[in-house]
């Protein structure tokens, strides 16, 4: 949950709440479906696979959110908010989604004329971010980390060569192989020579 400053708007505080909530549990979260974005109730699925709840101004349909300047207010809050709640999987010791979290937002992203910004603002925020882990369970900015091809891992998933030998710090095994296309977008090395 973040609050988003919000332009004038009748019966508004000036601040609003945007709510993301996560499926958690026995769940693959590389095959799941995009989820809806809600105001109160569904309206549309997006491109994620986490809901996304404020306070949007509707079409008539209640089939989509309109093009208005509260709205894109309301979605250029959501980068944040989904990188704090990253940051609180860790914290919590949640480990099931800090390993799985860049597979609840499709790599490349997918465009949605409603998230326009989304993938520059969310790739500038991963650059800038402790979002991902290392191989001795620091959190590291994407761009300081490298991942290691399945090919040079043995059984546990353990680089074959020494960090010591990498030029930058290794990606922890515990992050699947299937998240390359995540690496592209938020700055990662893809591979050690």
């Amino acid at each position: 949950m973040t609050k988003a400053q919000t332009p004038e708007r009748p019966n508004s505080t000036g601040s609003e709440e945007v709510v993301l909530v996560f499926t958690f549990g026995d769940v693959s979260y590389e095959e799941m479906s995009p989820r809806h974005l809600y105001a109160f109730l569904p309206v549309r699925p997006s491109v994620f696979r986490f809901f996304i709840h404020a306070n949007f101004i509707l079409t008539s349909t209640r089939k989509d959110i309109r093009r208005t300047r509260w709205n894109r207010t309301l979605l250029e809050a959501v980068p944040e908010a989904f990188l704090g709640a990253v940051a609180q999987f860790h914290d919590r010791g949640l480990a099931t989604l800090w390993y799985n979290w860049p597979f609840l937002v499709p790599w490349p992203i997918v465009y949605d004329e409603a998230f326009e910004a989304f993938p520059l603002r969310l790739r500038y925020l991963c650059s800038q971010r402790p979002i991902l882990e290392d191989s001795s369970g620091a959190r590291f900015p994407p761009q300081l980390l490298r991942t290691v091809p399945e090919t040079f891992r043995d059984e546990d998933k353990t680089p074959l060569l020494p960090e010591e030998y990498s030029s930058r710090r290794l990606i922890s095994r515990y992050y699947s192989a299937a998240l390359e296309p995540m690496h592209k977008v938020t700055g990662s090395a893809k591979h050690d020579r």
